[in-house]
Order: structure tokens, then sequence, then C-alpha cells
């Protein structure tokens, strides 16, 4: 009853290749071989130190994860965040979501990369409700538990 709410968001962004790849009549999704590394490097870049610190400083300790799906062969991130209230946990995932393009366009830009071979991003999901994680609640019951046990 003391322990308090954890709201849970997510956003789901895949990567897709540049238009020189594709062509004019191609299906970028027959092209997202490759594309591995550099969801890698993203994910690296959006999970930065500093951006922790912000989310828990600015979201009452709230705090998220930014990873590849390991289970798809599609070069997709995964923003989990975890927030205080439902409301800051939609504005934390809308937030990093919002950093996902605008990270792997600086990535590019700082290799100069040719606007024609950019590589770009389409949404998956990005949740518009958040849903309370029970996870804290149960993990501190447990420990009062086997703590009150004889």
């Amino acid at each position: 009853m003391f322990v308090p709410a954890s709201w849970t968001a997510r956003a789901s962004v895949l990567i897709l290749p540049p238009a020189t790849v594709v062509g004019d009549t191609g299906n970028p999704y027959l092209f997202l071989g490759g594309l591995g590394q550099a969801s890698d490097v993203l994910a690296k870049r959006l999970d930065a130190e500093d951006a922790h610190t912000s989310a828990q400083e600015r979201y009452n300790g709230g705090d998220f994860t930014v990873g590849t799906d390991r289970g798809s062969p599609a070069p997709v991130i995964l923003i989990e965040v975890d927030a205080p209230t439902a409301s800051e946990a939609l504005e934390l995932v809308g937030n990093l979501h919002s950093q996902v393009p605008l990270e792997l366009g600086a990535m590019q830009r700082d290799l100069d990369v040719p606007s024609a071979a950019l590589i770009t991003t389409s949404d998956i999901t990005v949740d518009s409700v958040a849903t309370l994680n029970p996870r804290a609640r149960i993990q501190l019951t447990a420990i009062a538990a086997v703590g009150a046990s004889p």
C-alpha cells in the first residue's frame, strides 16, 4: 500500500534503408538486412547515461531502456519507460520516441552521408495509454514476506 505505483509506456521504431538502396519502385521491407549495426549504434546513443540522469530528475525517478529487438531479424529500436505517473510515462516515451529520427540524422550528418543515402525511420508502435506496472509492489511484497518469516 505504501509502495509507489509505476507506469510503463513503450514505443518501437523500424530503421529503413536509404532510397539509393531501394530505388524508385522498390520495397524497403525487402532491404532491411544490414541495418542491424546502424540500429545498434543508434540505440547506444539514445541510451546514454546523461539521458537517464535527465529523465530521473525530470520525471521523479522515472527511467527507461532503449535497445534493439533481439527477437526480430528486422532493425527495430525498442523504447520502454517507467515513471511514477501515467502522464509522465507517456511524456517520457514521447520525448524519447521523438529523439530517434533526430539522433539517426545527427549520426549520419556527422559522417557527411549524402541525403539520397540517408537511413530513415518508420513508427511501428507508440503507446497512447500507459499501463500500471505492479512489478515494484510485488517485489517489495515478496521481500517483506521473506523478511517477516521466522
